[in-house]
């Protein structure tokens, strides 16, 4: 019996060098694709969700704000209680 994955009848499976085999797309090239794919997705979501809180909000606080400190800026509380000096 012929498998479509072999390289002959009666053969074992081709290694995970043969890509393509009678038209067929070995599956250890979908296993290369796919996390490179996920990894481009990624990235160019979350620089267009940068971009688009850049725009709405800001990425950073006021010069102002982050010297005073955001614990004290943003709620009132101080995140460290240590002697001023």
């Amino acid at each position: 019996m012929d498998c479509e994955w072999s390289s002959g009848a009666g053969s074992p499976p081709l290694p995970g060098s043969a890509r393509i085999v009678h038209g067929y797309l070995v599956i250890e090239t979908i296993e290369e694709v796919v996390p490179a794919v996920t990894l481009v997705l990624a990235v160019v979501g979350t620089v267009v969700i940068a971009y688009i809180v850049k725009a709405t909000v800001g990425l950073r606080v006021a010069e102002e704000v982050e010297v005073a400190g955001l614990d004290l800026a943003e709620h009132g509380e101080e995140g460290y209680h240590q002697a001023r000096g």
